[in-house]
């Protein structure tokens, strides 16, 4: 349940939800490798990381997965993520989240339309969440078989922890909708105003917030079993011209659902894979892929595609 609204300098605010990554106890033996790598100056935008109880090995694979997103992104205001090295529940690897979402802020594209704090940052020229986190993440320090290398070499039994970064650090840029299904069971949106997210989500054929919210219709195609699909003009150009599915199992996975690519439709060793729900074992994706990229830049950010990603 959302919490009261907040004001801010500008517009409305509430906090965001949390994605998990799950961990799957399959070997793959994929990887897919990083695109090439920006000089500190030729970079486009600055991400600060806050560290909590992170060892250095860990923090150098964090930094490599940030060394990414700072030479794909193009923006002007910093992106600040707090991440915690903390328990997290049994098989998921990481959780994240924009800190909030906003609405009816100076330079907000549309109206009573959700926009994450990274985004809203860039789309407003300001900083509303000034001296506290644009992102919020976690790592499981449960898990005894991470593999905190950067050469996407993973060995077999462990998990690429830069895969999870770079997965994670995805979600809170904007990889992620406000549709649920509740403990009753009923399709919902999380708020009165849609997150700009679900402005691209179709069902087939027409969009996600045609249905009435709640419904047992919204229901059933949140649970479409391969019916959602994302419908911005450059996330398909990435996906070579066809809609990528978006993640809509039967029944509907609480904190999956919804906002990852379908695991079935980009499989292990695809270059879309990254913003699939789980990452297996030796399995490494060191690339965002053009398909994440191209939905990034639906929602409102900047992509650096000169630099040859």
């Amino acid at each position: 349940t959302a919490s009261p609204q907040q004001q801010n300098d500008f517009g409305t605010s509430l906090p965001g939800t949390k994605v998990l990554l799950m961990a799957s106890d399959v070997n793959e033996n994929t990887t897919v490798p990083a695109p090439p790598i920006l000089p500190q100056a030729e970079r486009l935008v600055n991400i600060v990381v806050t560290y909590n109880g992170f060892t250095a090995n860990a923090q150098t694979a964090f930094q490599a997965a940030v060394d990414i997103w700072e030479s794909i992104l193009v923006g002007n205001q910093t992106i600040n993520i707090t991440a915690n090295w903390t328990p997290l529940a049994a098989n998921v690897l990481g959780s994240a989240s924009s800190a909030f979402f906003h609405w009816n802020f100076t330079g907000a594209p549309l109206n009573n339309t959700a926009y994450p704090t990274p985004l809203a940052n860039e789309l407003c020229g300001c900083d509303k969440t000034p001296g506290a986190a644009d992102i919020n993440a976690n790592f499981n320090s449960d898990y005894g078989n991470w593999y905190l290398g950067t050469d996407g070499a993973t060995p077999a039994g462990q998990y690429d922890f830069m895969s999870v970064v770079l997965h994670e650090i995805g979600h809170g840029l904007g990889f992620l909708g406000s549709a649920n299904v509740d403990d009753d069971g009923v399709g919902e949106f999380l708020w009165a105003n849609p997150a700009f997210y679900d402005t691209f989500v179709d069902d087939v054929n027409f969009s996600i917030l045609a249905y009435a919210d709640p419904s047992p219709a919204l229901t059933s195609a949140l649970q479409g079993g391969g019916n959602l699909m994302w419908n911005g003009a450059n996330g398909v150009a990435g996906n070579g011209g066809a809609k990528p599915e978006l993640f809509d199992p039967n029944p509907w996975s609480p904190g999956s659902s919804y906002s990852h690519f379908a695991e079935s439709y980009f499989l292990a060793g695809n270059v879309n894979s990254l913003m699939t729900p789980t990452i297996g074992m030796a399995e490494s994706i060191h690339d965002p892929g053009p398909a994440c990229l191209g939905l990034l830049e639906d929602l409102g950010w900047g992509i650096n595609y000169e630099y040859g990603c």
